[in-house]
């Protein structure tokens, strides 16, 4: 009986470790995909330049639900761990989004799940990962990426559940970008207590 209760009883948030842990597992899912397929992908800051080529040759294929989910399970939390390994961050478990969050020192919150199925979504040229890589290490727009106004959509991430990606906290605050910026995959937010 009690195992029949146990389904319809609400389970604790993720701790702090356990996130860090299944993050980093599902990014090496992701490198020995790569690999198998004969695109190997290091730990290298540098390795987020071909993350939007890799984007490319999935949307190629013509994937199905399940390899897209997929995708942006593994190819998240590999942009997010090369978050946590070159930008000082760390692997914390949002409540309200229910959603892993890398936690950076510069004060931004990065959603790279969010980011990557922006990015693999028919609109998705528009969301570039390396741009989205760079400003969540930098604070900065990269070079050679023109920066635009975020459409005032409540897209911009200001910590809420929202599409979670790049802002200040306030919506339409016109927040640099190319789209990949003031989408709402970063959000500036004060590091919250976590488990």
């Amino acid at each position: 009986m009690g195992d029949f209760l146990d389904r319809f009883r609400r389970r604790a948030a993720p701790t702090d470790s356990e996130t860090a842990a299944y993050m980093l597992e599902l990014a090496e899912v992701f490198q020995n995909g790569m690999a198998a397929a004969g695109t190997p992908f290091g730990w290298g800051s540098g390795e987020a330049t071909r993350l939007d080529g890799a984007c490319d040759t999935v949307l190629a294929a013509g994937p199905s639900a399940e390899v897209l989910h997929s995708t942006v399970m593994n190819m998240g939390a590999y942009l997010g761990e090369l978050l946590v390994r070159h930008g000082g961050g760390r692997w914390v478990f949002d409540v309200p989004a229910g959603a892993a969050v890398v936690e950076l020192p510069n004060g931004l919150r990065a959603f790279p799940h969010n980011k990557v199925a922006k990015r693999l979504s028919p609109e998705g040229g528009a969301h570039h990962l390396f741009t989205f890589y760079w400003y969540g290490l930098t604070g900065e727009v990269p070079p050679g990426a023109e920066a635009t106004e975020s459409l005032g959509d409540g897209s911009v991430g200001d910590g809420s559940v929202g599409d979670g990606s790049v802002g200040d906290g306030s919506v339409g605050d016109g927040s640099v970008g190319d789209g990949s910026v003031g989408d709402g995959s970063l959000a500036e937010e004060p590091p919250a207590e976590h488990g």
